[in-house]
């Protein structure tokens, strides 16, 4: 599925092209009066592999200098050169600012920007985007855009409200959790699909809406401090599921509740959860991320989320 990131990604390689072709053609330039032919010879190739195959300026420039080479005594064939470098630098100059300008553009259009601004702006730009080779990526991306213009369910208001009345039931149930936590903060919020109604594109679906073609899951982290996660190196969890950094977890997950036994202070967590509706089903899978403060700062905490509980 081509996303509006792949037709940028494109576009940046397309940029960085043309930047090696201006360096290239004042090269040529610098070089063509101590050796003529060669200059010559080196901008015909130089036309044949990277102008498109329909542009008939190019095209005439290089039928010029097939002429050119045969005749390097010709001062006006010089000339000619001189004339043809010089436009080139101008066309291909044109073209590098306003392809930065494109991707510029790209750049303030970000993931979750609406789909009707990424389509807008494909649209106005789409002759651009042709010149550069991207068409075939850019229809391809409308076509993308159209699909997920209706997205998938989203978590409801008073589901939001229920799933934060269990998690407060289970805080003050579960006497593993108090005696971990031990009256410290802790931060309850769903992520992903439910909450924007498409998945991200790091999924086993990608860009797709909520439950199309499955049944989403429940995507829930608690958040606790560095310390209190740490405690955790004494419980039995699936290895694979511990992440670490310099020594110390990170995060813990996504935990699924067959793993629930293993999980000490939250092994009751699940029990909680069980059967509450979350966009609209009470049949969903339900995942669990255990992080710690520091990680939902610099990794999490600018993914698009619903914070449930603050305390």
């Amino acid at each position: 599925m081509v996303t509006f990131k792949d037709v940028e990604k494109k576009a940046k390689d397309e940029l960085s092209v043309t930047e090696g072709i201006i360096k290239q053609i004042s090269a040529i330039e610098n070089n063509h009066g101590s050796d003529f032919r060669e200059s010559c010879q080196s901008l015909r190739r130089l036309l044949q592999m990277q102008y498109r195959s329909d542009n008939q300026w190019f095209k005439l420039c290089s039928n010029l200098l097939r002429d050119t080479i045969k005749n390097t005594n010709s001062m006006q064939c010089n000339d000619e050169l001189h004339i043809i470098l010089r436009k080139l630098l101008v066309i291909e100059m044109e073209r590098r600012d306003t392809e930065k300008g494109l991707i510029d553009n790209f750049l303030n259009l970000f993931p979750y920007s609406e789909k009707s601004a990424q389509t807008q702006f494909l649209r106005q730009n789409k002759g651009i985007l042709k010149a550069m080779g991207l068409k075939k990526d850019v229809d391809r991306c409308l076509k993308n855009i159209q699909i997920l213009t209706e997205l998938g369910p989203k978590i409801k208001g008073k589901e939001c409200s229920a799933a934060t009345r269990k998690f407060m039931e289970f805080r003050q149930a579960s006497s593993k959790f108090k005696e971990y936590m031990d009256g410290r903060e802790c931060k309850f919020a769903i992520f992903g699909s439910l909450v924007t109604g498409i998945s991200s594109p790091q999924s086993n679906t990608p860009n797709s809406p909520t439950d199309q073609g499955r049944i989403s899951d429940v995507d829930l982290t608690v958040v606790i401090p560095k310390d209190i996660l740490q405690l955790f190196k004494s419980q039995t969890i699936i290895k694979k599921l511990i992440f670490w950094k310099q020594g110390l977890i990170t995060h813990i997950g996504p935990i699924k509740e067959s793993s629930a036994a293993k999980l000490g202070p939250f092994s009751d967590f699940f029990k909680y959860m069980k059967n509450l509706s979350f966009a609209g089903r009470t049949d969903r899978t339900i995942s669990l991320m255990i992080v710690e403060t520091n990680f939902f700062a610099t990794k999490l905490r600018t993914e698009p989320h619903i914070v449930l509980f603050l305390q």
